[in-house]
């Protein structure tokens, strides 16, 4: 093989089709589970994972990569027929899931010819599944993690799984938006070892894609994109398939925009499998998932509306599981810093809500130099991204992956600022409400003065209606009793009778 070469392994749908587990079907009577929508997926992702399936089903004789196979088995699973309430279940389907991709995923070979199996499942492994695990880990970081370096440096020993802590994209993303969102939360120092021991025992990690890159350093969307175009499986089917979105639909992922069916949308859909197997899963064991999502890519995934613009997505509260996005810090510097503070307190909000299954961990801190042990506190909320915004608004810094980059020290000098700025907020509110108040109040005086002026003069008006009617009524009666007067007048002259003559 020559170097950066890449080959398929042949793809056997019969063995796939007799291998697949058989009975965690539910009851023909009971509703189907679509559990890909109640995690809050896309909507166009879904209906597009939904027609691959039913592509699949309908031409039994038409060879397909093992991706398509894979997705459309698990959209059956989760969106349809399978038995979600049975933890034994959802266990052996993933056990297949992972099988599978281990057994038929593209293979890279590196300049020595060493092969290497260009498929992660992440930190979602057998052990997570375990019937004896204590099913800690309901904290799920995403994103998108490994690079052409994580791929070959085989730090662990699951194949499928190249999460290199080695690496400097992962290790900063865990350590510092992890340790730094956490420390904002407590307002206090975390160690090295205390941040490391909350990750190995409280939250798993994975990435929304199931390929990665082997163009350049292999992190690159674009180059991901042309380089799964270029799979002729992938995008033979696409051709073979030619879905095509409803009216006016598209996936806008960085500065790709999708209106079909493309190999990375592929690609994105078995990741989402991956995740959406562990979150049914916690779920049927009585718990709820816990999703943090630390990419743009990821939060487009896990988005109503069909754009990229995540801004303002801070928290989906769901009955399965909670999904936060917490931008990468280096998304701060780039995209938000031109957006007013505000915006920052929804993802913050996001963070916060993912953290609270660590409540009351042990953890230890540093104090005047001095560790000190202690219990984390998931009661007050984070303001990391808060923190961050006053750190790098209107600096033209470009913060790398540097060991001093954002040291607890700067959100220390951050924190004073924002309650500074904070305060200024205040108090400016405080004067509008004053300015209101004031206005209200001459507002009030001015209508009081109106109404009694108005109240004044429909008096005088009554009063002077009232001496009018009572003028009227005067002069009526006076008619009244000289007509009467005159009349008993009459009378009495008609009725005297003349003196007798004499």
């Amino acid at each position: 093989m020559t170097e950066g070469s890449t080959q398929r392994p042949s793809f056997d749908r019969l063995a796939f089709e007799s291998g697949a587990p058989k009975h965690q079907t539910q009851d023909e009577n009971m509703p189907w589970p679509r559990f890909l929508n109640k995690l809050g997926i896309n909507n166009t992702i879904i209906a597009c994972a939904v027609a691959i399936k039913e592509y699949y089903y309908k031409n039994n004789g038409v060879k397909v990569p093992y991706e398509i196979a894979l997705i459309s088995h698990s959209i059956n699973f989760l969106q349809c027929h399978g038995d979600l309430s049975n933890p034994d279940n959802i266990r052996e389907y993933a056990r297949f899931f992972r099988e599978t991709v281990e057994t038929y995923a593209v293979r890279y070979f590196d300049e020595n010819g060493k092969e290497f199996i260009n498929a992660s499942v992440g930190e979602i492994d057998d052990e997570l599944y375990s019937e004896t695990c204590e099913h800690n880990k309901v904290i799920l970081f995403v994103t998108a993690f490994y690079t052409k370096s994580c791929l070959t440096s085989q730090k662990n020993s699951n194949p499928i799984n190249h999460i290199d802590d080695g690496n400097k994209t992962i290790k900063y993303q865990t350590e510092k938006i992890i340790r730094n969102a956490m420390q904002c939360m407590i307002n206090a120092e975390m160690t090295k070892d205390s941040v490391e021991d909350v990750l190995k025992k409280y939250i798993a990690r994975a990435d929304i894609h199931t390929r990665g890159g082997t163009v350049g350093e292999g992190n690159i969307f674009q180059d991901l994109v042309g380089e799964l175009d270029k799979d002729s499986a992938l995008s033979g089917f696409c051709n073979d398939f030619d879905h095509q979105f409803g009216r006016g639909e598209s996936i806008k992922i960085e500065n790709t925009s999708l209106t079909s069916c493309r190999p990375i949308l592929i690609d994105l859909i078995m990741g989402i499998c991956n995740i959406s197997l562990y979150a049914a899963y916690i779920k049927a064991m009585g718990r709820k998932l816990h999703i943090y999502l630390a990419s743009r890519r990821s939060g487009v995934v896990f988005q109503q509306r069909n754009d990229d613009d995540a801004h303002d997505f801070g928290l989906l509260q769901l009955d399965v599981a909670n999904v936060a996005l917490g931008l990468h810090p280096n998304s701060v510097q780039v995209n938000l810093t031109n957006r007013p503070l505000e915006d920052m307190v929804p993802l913050d909000n996001g963070i916060t809500a993912v953290f609270q299954p660590l409540h009351r961990v042990p953890i230890k801190i540093i104090t005047n130099g001095e560790e000190e042990d202690t219990f984390f506190s998931a009661r007050d909320k984070s303001d990391f991204f808060q923190r961050l915004h006053c750190l790098r608004k209107d600096r033209n810094v470009k913060f790398d992956y540097d060991e001093n980059d954002i040291r607890y020290q700067l959100l220390e000098q951050a924190k004073v600022e924002l309650d500074n700025m904070k305060k200024e907020k205040e108090k400016a509110k405080e004067k509008v409400k004053i300015i209101a108040t004031t206005t209200a109040q001459v507002v009030h005086d001015a209508k009081s003065k109106v109404s009694r002026e108005g109240r004044k003069r429909r008096k005088e008006a009554i009063d002077q209606s009232r001496a009018v009617r009572n003028e009227e009524a005067t002069i009526g009666l006076e008619a009244f009793q000289d007509m009467i007067a005159n009349t008993d007048e009459k009378e009495t002259s008609l009725n005297v009778k003349p003196a007798a003559k004499r």
